[in-house]
């Protein structure tokens, strides 16, 4: 056996048996998301003594559960792992009267000091006062907002999406089916439910299903208990780099209840597209409920939800298309694109006489349906060990319109999330240990798949091609935490290990890329990419580390928070050992011979992430900061390409314009035949070009502070200001290898196609300054107010997905702003109960009725315009950006009445080559120079409550998106090759409205 194989067989062998002796000590691994709250606090007598010994006990309202612990020497106690919920905490002690705090609301994630000062026993029994939670964190310097069940439930939501609420707070954004927490990319956070992964998308973190084809979106709305997101410099029990969005879902109570909603919404209620002569008709229904209740009381309880939905209705599409001038004189000079322009629609917007290319705007038919279902039980088995367990699924289904009728696109899923938790709390330690495995299978085709529809690019020309898809995989997470109180130290510590998996089938059609018009009319691509079948495989990446973190409270009102994490990510494998990249030669990086299949990279084995903070509270003011580094895994998409049948058998065969002449490849090729070839060539012993990773490749990290100071201003409101900075590091970038050269077209292996080459070179810069005033829900109003001004640059995408620079030799040119950089970002939500006849006095029953019980609530966000990226698609070098010309304004003033947004004179193409196909340089254009139009939106709700009886309430509501029917224009066309480049191509939806009921008890 070889020595190296052995060699790893002994580590493997040696850390999982560390992974077991850590399980054993702690009874497991990571604490990924809090779902409890905690209480700190402070037991003293009338001289302000510490009581020690003194006993702690923390009564759920609901559920009539009792926690337990006792103060020690110092008079302090901890309740670390309490549920969500609403509390009558008391403290007694021998010779002292019992002093009660009543409503005492937790929210996960808070950690909320009390103080008791017990009076010496006289005749009476105990002396009861009521606190809420408060407003302030004085406990520690992360970042943490609650979305409560009140809001989840009062605020508007379009199809009731709860992932529409993660627009409110600060340094938050939520591109496609990710979250962006403080300029950190979308792959960088977590999503949980109940404390466990909870992904949509196997092969990276997701809020949704891949591509967001779902409505709902992992849990329905009747099943959240809270959002709770977390990020900045959060504890080492976090184990994620940029934050954490974990959902709580709904228990039972003693008292049974629940809900029925039914919402609907028709095209008659909304205002038609700013883009179309008509409002195409659609239906909306959304329905469903809850129930749960006590099965034993105190002791066993349930809760059950169920949502679905039905949609039927018209899609916009829009799309650059050839004029019918311009499709005559192509198709009489080569007949072979006949079949395919006769399937592509007309423009029906103006275009300039002699024009090739047109815009078209129309509609097609879109139908989804969606069930969501999830159940819950607890079972509390005594006063100190509980246990809960949740099954939640989900069956999505959607049918897509594309610009050729012939092409609509056909997705399914299925998801089903498993998770089991149970609590242990002890006088002076608790322990928390959960389990959760989140599965999800998901496929989609392309209706032009029958009819073998390539794709063809030429001009902005790209209908889009042809692709049958599968996808399938999931999470297996284990985690503890156990909570001891020594002393003035608050200490936890865990462990983790978490396994993901992810695999897919994939076959996509020819695509042909043209140049020049020359080219395209002598049907000589620039570029053919021919992909073979791919057998179904199954990659697998494992995490195992550990954590300590240490809250010592160095005097009253004063924090310190030492923390420290290490987190080891395995280098994913594939069931088969199938996965193949190449190693470095002569020529560079990736021509060399195949690594070893079982060890693509090295693994980091040095991911301490040590963290420090601390909170100051002065009377009603908190000063809080910290500092950190935070690690996360590489994610199984950035894999996918390194999958083969077999080392010498290529998924696909790429040709480059040289190539494709010698060759004597068109369009349409025989993609069988080309496969029949390159088998009998690699079977032959030929060589084929892979795609590559460099053999160092660490985990993405970031460096992390923030200082920021809050302030009690009374009534429930709490002002906030802060500075937010974090560096990212080990960022991955695309690379792509043997480009023919851009004079000669001549690649460094003539025989080979291009290739990709993935590395960790890009790095992304984080500056922000965050404000927010907040009003919790009293008195019958509740309000947030947001505003962040931030800086965020990079060399790349500043992600884990693979961005191609335009020149490889030269990173630093790349330097620009993120995708999902937002200098200004507002945004505010409220909810507010009109009580008319109470301010007025009346007490007359049908003039109560009729005047109270009236709400409104509302959303607004405004942002300035993210950053775009002007390219050349004429060019084979991916990315490829124009030059910038001096001295002229790249926008229009009118671009809200021309939708021309911006002017091609502020730009310059570089010249391209025809041997090579590329651009005959790097253009000077920045990357993400250009500025998109900002955006704002306000989403309005009008409710009335009228009350049947004590419990059963009945709420009728209107909620109105986009309520203003301001027009938000986008898609705009970066592509300056394309003939609308700078036009604006699409608009947000209008206003648009759903008609709801809730009957809840």
């Amino acid at each position: 056996m070889p020595v190296v194989t052995t060699f790893r067989r002994v580590f493997w062998i040696q850390t999982a048996g560390r992974a077991a002796t850590l399980l054993l000590l702690v009874s497991a691994p990571l604490y990924g998301q809090a779902n409890t709250a905690a209480i700190h606090g402070d037991v003293i007598d009338p001289s302000k003594a510490v009581i020690a010994k003194a006993q702690i006990e923390a009564r759920n309202d609901l559920t009539g559960v009792s926690t337990f612990a006792e103060t020690n020497a110092a008079g302090q106690f901890t309740l670390p792992f309490l549920p969500i919920g609403t509390y009558t905490v008391s403290a007694y002690a021998a010779g002292f009267e019992t002093q009660a705090i009543r409503n005492v609301t937790l929210s996960a994630g808070d950690r909320v000091n009390l103080k008791f000062q017990l009076a010496l026993s006289t005749m009476q029994e105990s002396v009861t006062v009521s606190q809420e939670a408060p407003l302030l964190n004085a406990v520690g310097p992360e970042q943490h907002l609650t979305i409560g069940t009140v809001s989840v439930r009062e605020l508007p939501l379009a199809r009731q999406d709860w992932t529409s609420l993660l627009r409110i707070g600060n340094g938050i954004s939520s591109p496609s089916d990710g979250v962006v927490l403080n300029g950190l990319g979308p792959e960088l956070f977590n999503l949980t439910v109940d404390g466990t992964s909870a992904s949509g998308n196997p092969e990276r973190p997701s809020l949704g299903a891949y591509q967001s084809f779902n409505v709902i979106n992992q849990i329905n709305t009747e099943a959240i208990a809270e959002i709770s997101t977390t990020k900045g410099i959060a504890p080492a029990s976090v184990n994620s780099m940029s934050g954490n969005v974990n959902l709580i879902t709904k228990s039972g109570t003693n008292e049974f209840h629940g809900s029925l909603i039914e919402f609907n919404s028709l095209s008659a209620y909304n205002a038609r597209n700013a883009l179309l002569t008509s409002e195409p008709d659609s239906t909306t229904n959304q329905f469903g409920g809850s129930l749960g209740g006590p099965i034993a009381r105190d002791k066993l309880f349930f809760f059950g939800s169920y949502q679905g939905v039905r949609i039927s209705s018209f899609a916009p599409i829009s799309g650059t298309v050839p004029t019918p001038e311009f499709a005559s004189d192509v198709t009489a000079v080569a007949p072979v694109y006949s079949p395919l322009f006769a399937l592509v629609p007309a423009p029906n917007r103006p275009y300039a006489a002699g024009a090739q290319m047109g815009e078209y705007i129309g509609s097609g038919a879109l139908r989804q349906n969606d069930n969501n279902g999830s159940g819950r039980i607890d079972y509390y088995l005594s006063s100190q060990n509980s246990l809960t367990l949740r099954y939640s699924r989900s069956r999505p289904y959607r049918e897509q319109p594309a610009l050729l009728a012939i092409n609509p696109r056909l997705t399914s899923g299925r998801n089903d999330s498993y998770n089991a938790q149970f609590m242990h709390s002890g006088r002076t330690w608790t322990s928390t240990s959960r389990f959760g495995y989140n599965r999800t299978d998901l496929l989609r085709r392309d209706a032009g798949m029958d009819v073998d529809l390539p794709r063809i690019q030429f001009g902005g020309f790209n209908p889009g091609g042809a692709e049958s898809f599968e996808i399938v995989g999931g999470a297996h997470t284990w985690e503890q935490m156990i909570a001891k109180q020594l002393g003035r130290h608050s200490l936890q510590f865990g462990g983790i290990i978490q396994r993901w998996n992810a695999g897919r089938v994939n076959t996509n059609l020819p695509a042909y890329q043209y140049s020049e018009l020359s080219d395209f009319l002598a049907n000589i691509p620039s570029r053919i990419n021919v992909r073979f079948v791919r057998p179904l495989y199954k990659l697998t990446m494992m995490q195992m580390g550990a954590f300590v973190q240490d809250d010592i409270r160095l005097k009253p009102g004063f924090t310190l928070n030492l923390g420290v994490r290490y987190d080891y990510f395995t280098v994913p494998e594939e069931r088969d050992g199938r996965l193949f990249s190449r190693l470095p030669s002569e020529l560079g990086p990736g021509f060399g011979d195949f690594a070893d299949p079982s060890h693509l990279y090295d693994a980091n084995r040095w991911n301490f992430a040590p963290r420090i903070g601390f909170a100051w509270q002065v009377g009603k003011t908190v000063l809080r900061g910290g500092a950190g580094v935070f690690y996360a895994p590489h994610i199984l998409y950035q894999m996918v390409s390194f999958v083969l049948p077999a080392s010498n058998v290529p998924d696909q065969a790429r040709f480059n314009r040289a190539q494709a002449l010698a060759r004597g490849l068109r369009y349409p090729v025989d993609a069988a035949a080309i496969e029949a070839e390159v088998l009998a060539s690699s079977a032959s012993g030929a060589s084929f070009p892979n795609s590559s990773i460099s053999q160092h490749f660490p985990n993405p990290y970031t460096t992390q502070a923030t200082l920021t100071i809050e302030r009690d201003l009374g009534w429930g409101t709490v002002f906030e200001i802060g500075y937010v900075g974090n560096r990212a590091g080990h960022l991955m970038i695309n690379r792509v290898q043997n480009r023919p050269d851009r004079q000669t077209g001549i690649a460094p292996r003539p025989d080979w196609s291009t290739f990709d080459y993935y590395d960790t070179s890009d790095s992304s810069w984080y500056n922000g300054l965050q404000t927010s005033l907040r009003k919790r829900f009293d008195g019958g109003l509740s309000f947030g107010i947001h505003y962040t001004y931030a800086s965020n640059m990079s060399y790349g995408d500043a992600s884990l997905t693979p961005y191609e620079p335009q020149d490889n030799d030269n990173i630093r040119a790349e330097r620009g702003p993120t995708p999902f950089d937002i200098r200004h970002s507002f945004n505010t939500n409220v909810l507010y109960e009109i009580a008319a006849a109470r301010w007025l006095g009346i007490e007359n029953r049908a003039a109560k009725v009729a005047l109270d019980g009236w709400q409104v609530s509302g959303i607004l966000t405004a942002t300035t315009g993210r950053p775009v990226n002007i390219t050349d698609g004429r060019s084979t070098y991916g990315r490829s950006r124009p030059d910038a010309v001096a001295g002229v304004n790249p926008y229009h003033d009118d671009y809200r009445e021309t939708r021309q947004y911006l002017d091609k004179s502020a730009f310059s193409q570089v010249p391209i080559v025809q041997l090579s196909g590329a651009a005959a340089r790097p253009g000077n254009l920045g990357r993400n120079a250009v500025r998109a139009s900002g955006q704002w939106t306000l989403d309005a709700s009008l409710a009335k409550n009228l009350d049947i009886t004590e419990r059963f309430r009945l709420q009728l509501r209107v909620d109105a998106f986009n309520a203003l029917n301001h027009t938000n224009l986008g898609g705009l066309v970066t592509d300056i090759s394309n003939s609308n480049f700078g036009r604006l191509m699409s608009a947000a939806p209008s206003r648009s409205m759903q008609i709801g009921v809730k009957l809840m008890f």
